[in-house]
């Protein structure tokens, strides 16, 4: 993911004019789902003084063995984590450690809960097949094993995704007054615990 930044910032300095003067790559975010999930927070680990930020959307963090939940450096940097409690393929152990990274942040942290999410809520596989599964249309539960449940209608999904991550990044990298992100504005759909430290 850094080396994107560095490639980035060599195109915005005249390299490639589309970009030239248009990409502030001194003030950048990382943001990655599922194994790219835990690419951004493994990245976080080289505390790259241009990335101000990351999203992480259920990350693998049982990748290499689940320690980076508890091994890293990096606390500071602010994090919001979002996950489907729903998520078979993370499972409730990977959920555990999105919880845990969060929690044991040091900086500002957001962890942000879709009640009845799965690991493709944060994709648009929607868009080509609505009964995809696994938090779009009738999913398999992993709160009650053998049961399924109705996902969040995606477009419900997306606008809890998109509201709460563009307040965070407004925050982080604008210098936006994040009073979005103070509270709940979803309700019963999601669990949010803010952290803004």
């Amino acid at each position: 993911l850094l080396f994107l930044i560095d490639a980035m910032s060599k195109l915005a300095a005249g390299a490639d004019s589309r970009f030239a003067g248009r990409v502030d790559a001194s003030n950048c975010a990382l943001t990655g789902m599922s194994f790219g999930g835990w690419s951004a927070a493994a990245a976080l680990e080289q505390d790259d003084p241009r990335v101000r930020a990351a999203v992480i959307k259920c990350p693998s963090l049982k990748s290499a063995g689940g320690r980076l939940t508890d091994e890293r450096t990096n606390r500071k940097t602010p994090v919001m984590v979002m996950l489907g409690v729903e998520d078979t393929v993370i499972g409730e152990e990977g959920n555990s450690l999105c919880r845990r990274f969060a929690s044991t942040h040091e900086g500002p942290s957001y962890l942000l809960e879709i009640k009845e999410g799965g690991h493709c809520s944060f994709t648009s596989c929607e868009l080509y097949n609505p009964a995809y599964g696994n938090g779009i249309g009738e999913s398999k539960s992993l709160t009650k094993p053998g049961t399924t449940y109705t996902a969040l209608p995606a477009d419900q999904q997306h606008a809890i995704i998109n509201s709460y991550a563009l307040a965070f990044l407004d925050k982080h990298l604008r210098g936006g007054d994040g009073s979005y992100l103070e509270q709940n504005h979803f309700e019963s759909d999601i669990v949010y615990k803010p952290s803004p430290k």
